[in-house]
């Protein structure tokens, strides 16, 4: 497919095969994978449908170098604090925020006790992004 992972594979394969001729299948109207966007009403609202947080980027990084190029020429990462918004029926609603104080206040008031499982989880899910990358 034409995703961020198919078009990174096709590229690099280009690159160290120019012998090659390299087709990319993808279901989709467009490239991008899940990596796009839904407008509606005429295009007045626009929704991104596709990754929320850009985890790694280093490795987009490293592609960018494979292929001759810089990231930074292309794009201008930025961090976006808070990283996304959650809307309850209930009127529960919740702000991801890079924030150790409001991640703590917010799930706090959601339930009490919360927020010692968050930062439980945080370590497990730092712990199994480092093990990802070195095996």
């Amino acid at each position: 497919g034409a995703g961020i992972g198919g078009l990174c594979v096709a590229g690099r394969l280009a690159k160290a095969h120019p012998e090659w001729t390299i087709t990319i299948v993808e279901k989709n109207e467009k490239a991008g994978g899940r990596l796009d966007t839904v407008q509606v009403a005429g295009g007045a609202y626009r929704f991104d449908t596709g990754p929320t947080l850009l985890l790694a980027p280093d490795i987009y990084k490293q592609t960018f170098e494979a292929l001759g190029a810089r990231l930074e020429d292309y794009v201008t990462l930025a961090r976006v604090d808070p990283s996304y918004r959650v809307f309850s029926p209930d009127a529960t609603n919740f702000t991801a925020s890079t924030c150790l104080l409001d991640m703590k206040n917010q799930l706090e008031d959601i339930e009490e006790g919360s927020f010692q499982g968050f930062l439980r989880y945080m370590q497990e899910a730092g712990t199994n992004y480092v093990r990802g990358f070195n095996s």
